[in-house]
């Protein structure tokens, strides 16, 4: 088996040259931090009608909110009410939508989907996906923007190079002055100013021009790829999962705490809060590489890799979360209720270890396990480079 993981986070550069329980212990709502979910639900006695005679249960959807219904009295011993957001782990009479798996803006993505809270939903793909799938056209953007018609979005910045140094430039409608110097773009209607003299870029007009735009994409791209890993085993395995350590972990103290902490924020300062709740849980996210191994990715063949402790217990379910034509990702989740094994997963985000053994494991249809392979491969799950630090700037100069 070749390794799994490449050496790079989602940070992607355009450059122009230019002329001029194997996975989960059936558990209780028991969290594995202090700041465990709480989850109230139960019929109340005075409620009237049920989820699918609701106007918040849209068409469609009443068939699977009572098979969670079901599932969940079958974790609890109680069924909830309206719905446990398998994120926010509330009971509570809101709006329900189809919650894709991964977003539908990536092409050729699978097309799963589960249960899940409007307003949720709506919030991390406002704030989180939105900036992700932007690399499902990146090269299209990047034609259109930039120094062409049109502004690049926010993740996007554009640079001038000239002999590998940049040569800092603006946008203007009017001429700024005779300090300045007018590049025309072919192809566009729109002209840049270099912040140097005609006789300064003179100068350098020997050297090597390019035009060099990059989209750093880490937050949305954490964010959108952990929810899409988490929801993955929740279609998979409903409340089994939701409702153990591993599952209120991820769920809870993760995506959960980013939708508490960024709900009421505009765009740029929600992806600053994120960053920083992102900052030890980094080493969940890692690009696929090579192999037809996941290739398909886990919604849609249920097959995922199980990382197994030296004493025979499963401490990480890797899944594969597919966007759409080569591009593969894969997402560290914890996978058992066992402390121990909760700790060998938090130890291993947090240290310099690269080298793991893994299964391969498949849900079977009709099964509430996945059954693992009897035999072992290594993984490397690279951690060392600047884009695995979400506090290092992509572009020099950035944040000084």
């Amino acid at each position: 088996m070749r390794d799994g993981a490449a050496e790079g986070v989602p940070v992607s550069t355009k450059t122009n040259d230019v002329e001029p329980d194997v996975v989960c212990e059936r558990s209780g709502a028991t969290a594995a931090s202090s700041s465990e979910p709480r989850v109230t639900a139960g019929r109340s006695a005075g409620a009237s009608g049920r989820p699918c005679d609701s106007p918040l249960v849209p068409p469609g959807l009443a068939v699977r909110v009572e098979k969670l219904r079901a599932d969940f009295e079958e974790v609890t011993g109680a069924p909830f009410e309206h719905l446990v957001c398998p994120i926010l782990y509330r009971d509570e009479p809101v709006e329900l939508c189809r919650g894709h798996v991964v977003n539908r803006a990536f092409e050729g993505a699978p097309r799963a989907w589960t249960v899940q809270r409007k307003d949720v939903d709506n919030h991390f793909g406002s704030r989180f996906e939105s900036g992700f799938t932007v690399l499902s056209d990146f090269d299209k953007v990047v034609a259109e923007g930039g120094l062409g018609e049109t502004d690049l979005p926010p993740h996007f910045k554009t640079r001038v190079l000239a002999g590998g140094q940049e040569v800092p430039h603006f946008s203007s409608k009017k001429w700024p002055g005779a300090q300045f110097t007018g590049l025309h773009m072919v192809d566009s209607k729109r002209t840049i100013f270099l912040k140097k003299t005609p006789e300064e870029v003179d100068r350098i007009i020997n050297e090597r021009w390019c035009i060099e735009t990059t989209a750093d994409l880490r937050v949305p791209a954490a964010v959108s790829l952990i929810k899409s890993a988490h929801l993955t085993l929740f279609a998979l395995l409903g409340y089994r999962y939701a409702l153990s350590c591993g599952g209120c972990l991820v769920g809870g103290d993760v995506l959960g705490r980013i939708f508490r902490e960024t709900i009421s924020c505009p765009p740029g300062e929600a992806e600053g809060r994120a960053r920083t709740i992102l900052g030890e849980w980094v080493h969940m996210v890692r690009p696929l590489l090579g192999g037809s191994w996941l290739a398909m990715g886990t919604v849609e063949d249920r097959s995922l890799l199980v990382a197994w402790t030296g004493s025979g217990y499963p401490w990480a379910a890797i899944v594969s979360v597919p966007l759409g034509g080569s591009a593969n990702y894969a997402v560290m989740l914890p996978c058992s209720s066992r402390l121990d094994d909760l700790a060998t997963y938090l130890d291993f985000l947090r240290n310099d270890q690269e080298e793991i053994r893994v299964k391969l494991a498949r849900l079977e249809p009709g099964r509430e396990q996945f059954i693992v392979s009897e035999w072992d491969y290594p993984l490397r799950w690279p951690k060392r480079g600047e884009t695995f630090d979400l506090r290092s700037p992509v572009w020099p100069g950035e944040g000084k």
